[in-house]
C-alpha cells in the first residue's frame, strides 16, 4: 500500500519506500481518488481510505489507535505513519547519513560570517538533533513547504539577504522566495527549476566554492570596468584633439580588448 501511494512522488522517502518495496517484489495495489497534500497522501482501497505521511497529516488517526505501542526511536530518526480505515497499521523509520563534507561546509560558511539555518519538514526534535551533529545553531522542524519562505520572507524583511539550498520539491516555494536559490542535482526538476544554480555533483562545499567563485567573478568585473574606463578617459580626449589616428585608435582598442579578456582568464587559471 506504501508504494503504491508513493509511486507517483519525487520525495527521498517516497524513493526509499518504492525501491524496498521493488526489491522485495511486493505487488502494488490499484488505489482510487489519489490526492497530494504538503505533508502527504491519501487515496481510497476498497472503499477504505488509506493515508501515509507525516505525523501531523495523519494526527487523528494516530490518536484513535490506542493499542499503538510507544516507538523508541533516536532524536534524529523521521517517522513516516500509514493508516488504513483510520487505523494506524504502519510506521516507517528513517534515518539521514550526514556527509562529511556537509559538516565541513557548514564550518566553512560560519567561518566566512554567514549565519546558517536548517529548516526542515522533519519534526522539530529531529532537524534539532542533525543541526546540533552539523553545527548548527538555528533549527527548525516541521515546517510545510509555505512555512519555509514565510519564514525566509521574515529574514528578508529585517533587511537580511538570504541563500536557500533545496534539493526537493517541498523546498520550490522557499527557492522561489530566497534571494539566492541553490538546488541540489541530485534533487526533484521542480527544485532546479525554481533555483538559479544547480550543485552538479550535490556536494555543499560546492556552495563555499561557488561564494568563493562569485565574489572573485565580481572583483574581476570591477577590474576591467576600471580598465575601460581609464581606456576612455584617456584616448576619447585625444581622439577629439585630432591627435589620434584611425591606425592607433584601432590598436588601442584591440589593447584595451585583448587587456580585459586576459584579466578574465587569470581567474580561470586560478581555479
Amino acid at each position: 500500500m506504501a508504494a503504491s501511494l508513493e509511486k507517483e512522488s519525487d520525495h527521498l522517502v517516497a524513493a526509499e519506500i518504492s525501491r524496498e518495496a521493488s526489491k522485495q517484489r511486493a505487488k502494488l495495489v490499484t488505489l482510487q481518488g489519489l490526492e497530494v497534500f504538503e505533508n502527504g497522501i491519501s487515496a481510497f482501497l476498497d472503499g477504505e481510505r488509506v493515508k501515509i505521511g507525516s505525523r501531523g497529516f495523519l494526527a487523528d488517526e494516530i490518536k484513535s489507535s490506542s493499542n499503538l505501542p510507544l516507538l523508541e526511536n533516536k532524536p534524529e530518526h523521521s517517522l513516516v505513519f500509514m493508516s488504513f480505515a483510520q487505523k494506524v497499521c504502519g510506521v516507517f523509520i528513517f534515518g539521514d547519513e550526514i556527509k562529511s563534507t556537509s559538516i565541513l561546509a557548514v564550518k566553512a560558511l560560519r567561518e566566512s560570517g554567514y549565519r546558517v539555518s536548517l529548516i526542515s519538514g522533519d519534526d522539530d526534535l529531529t532537524t534539532k538533533a542533525i543541526a546540533a551533529e552539523m553545527g548548527i545553531e538555528e533549527a527548525r522542524g516541521g515546517r510545510l513547504p509555505r512555512e519555509k519562505a514565510t519564514y525566509i520572507s521574515a529574514l528578508q524583511e529585517q533587511g537580511r539577504q538570504v541563500a536557500m539550498v533545496g534539493d526537493g520539491i517541498n523546498d520550490a516555494p522557499a527557492l522561489v522566495q530566497a534571494d539566492l536559490a541553490i538546488a541540489v542535482h541530485s534533487g526533484s526538476h521542480l527544485g532546479k527549476e525554481a533555483a538559479d544554480l544547480t550543485l552538479m555533483r550535490g556536494d555543499p562545499l560546492q556552495i563555499s566554492d561557488f561564494i568563493d567563485l562569485a565574489k572573485k567573478v565580481k572583483s574581476k568585473v570591477h577590474q576591467n570596468l576600471g580598465c575601460s574606463f581609464i581606456y576612455n578617459l584617456v584616448s576619447i580626449p585625444i581622439a577629439m584633439s585630432g591627435l589620434l589616428t584611425p591606425l592607433v585608435a584601432v590598436s588601442a582598442m584591440l589593447l584595451s580588448s585583448l587587456s580585459v579578456i586576459g584579466n578574465t582568464l587569470l581567474l580561470l587559471r586560478k581555479n
